[in-house]
């Protein structure tokens, strides 16, 4: 791994790429290993190296992960504010300004208003922006909850519980380079 590193010159980092099934892994730390390894030991593998400072650390991003699993494998699913059911679609809504109609866009059939049945051209309608709509209460909303699920243990939790995780992307410390 040091000899790739040294290999490859100054600006070489080793950058993490997100796995779906793992999360962040260092595919070029992993070639060091002679078996398969898990993400966790290359990584501590990788933080040993940093800590004899033979490499250096550095910010690459900062993820949500589960407060429960750690894990970064998240979906994240819109729910209505109302009656809390998750089957919202996202939709446009046009106003048509001589008659004041407002609805979807694709209620707009043949773009023509459907109240009054003029012709939409430029500057008689305008986009009132994107707004969820519940299929279960039929309300509309600019902003819907928004809750993650881990996919790892099923737990579902806020944004604002999510734990914040720095991942790293780690280079040869110059300073060892002629001793390596």
């Amino acid at each position: 791994l040091l000899r790739e590193l040294i290999r490859n010159g100054d600006n070489t980092h080793l950058v993490p790429v997100y796995d779906p099934n793992l999360g962040f892994i260092y595919r070029e730390a992993e070639k060091a290993f002679e078996e398969k390894t898990s993400p966790e030991k290359v990584l501590e593998f990788l933080n040993k190296l940093t800590k004899l400072e033979i490499l250096e650390k550095n910010f690459f991003d900062t993820i949500s992960a589960c407060p429960k699993c750690e894990s970064t494998t998240l979906t994240l699913h819109y729910y209505c504010p109302k009656c809390k059911n998750h089957n919202l679609i996202k939709t446009n809504l046009t106003e048509h300004i001589p008659c004041g109609f407002i609805d979807e866009r694709i209620k707009f059939i043949d773009n023509k208003c459907p109240r009054c049945s003029e012709i939409l051209a430029d500057k008689n309608h305008r986009n009132m922006g994107r707004w969820y709509l519940c299929r279960k209460c039929k309300e509309k909303t600019i902003k819907p909850d928004l809750k993650m699920q881990c996919r790892k243990c099923n737990k579902e939790f806020s944004i604002e519980e999510s734990k914040l995780l720095e991942i790293s992307k780690f280079s040869l410390n110059p300073g060892r380079r002629n001793e390596i």
